[in-house]
């Protein structure tokens, strides 16, 4: 059952049939990531552990994304991170960082079948997000590789900005996942856009 729950789009309205193939946005859902949130105090024994088992630093300052092999660890708060591992194994990575993280006062979570991601592709990527986030979402004022949490109109959203500065993947809660795709496909009208098949 939990094999059938991972594979499961949360965005069951996802869909942009009259998009042309040179649309200005492009949208796709990834799949296959383990997501699991790290706590605790960043102390030099624990950030030790984390760079054991994930091969990475835990980013130390409010925003700030390190990378970790082919995934990444988000800031999310003070003495808080996600961790997104594409492809990964969610429980058995969730097991390994306990193992060497609980000793150490830390705790590990897995979210992966609590949250949704959508990745936003093209030059108007954030002038769509500013539509609905209070945020500046200027380059200069959110640059590549950078998070931060905020508000999608009443939806709470994390988003990362990747490298390429013109990409942002969306986490949000599977809940309100057809309401979010269906508020950023209305947004997205003006520039065209159009949905790619999901990221593995």
């Amino acid at each position: 059952m939990a094999d059938a729950i991972a594979r499961a789009s949360s965005f069951s309205r996802l869909a942009a049939p009259d998009a042309p193939v040179d649309a200005a946005l492009a949208i796709a859902e990834c799949r296959a990531r383990a997501l699991l949130v790290i706590a605790g105090s960043p102390t030099a024994e624990l950030v030790s552990a984390v760079r054991a088992v994930l091969g990475a630093e835990l980013p130390r300052e409010p925003g700030t994304v390190a990378a970790a092999g082919h995934g990444a660890t988000l800031w999310t708060g003070p003495d808080e991170w996600l961790h997104v591992a594409p492809g990964g194994d969610g429980a058995a990575l969730e097991t390994e960082l306990l193992r060497a993280l609980a000793p150490l006062g830390g705790k590990v979570v897995d979210i992966g079948h609590g949250r949704a991601i959508l990745r936003v592709s093209g030059a108007p990527v954030r002038d769509l997000l500013a539509k609905f986030c209070p945020l500046d979402l200027a380059l200069a004022s959110f640059p590549a590789g950078r998070c931060a949490q905020t508000l999608f109109g009443k939806i709470n959203v994390l988003l990362h900005a990747l490298a390429d500065g013109d990409t942002v993947d969306l986490y949000v809660s599977r809940s309100y996942a057809d309401a979010f795709a269906d508020a950023l496909l209305a947004g997205a009208r003006e520039y065209g856009a159009r949905v790619d098949s999901p990221i593995a």
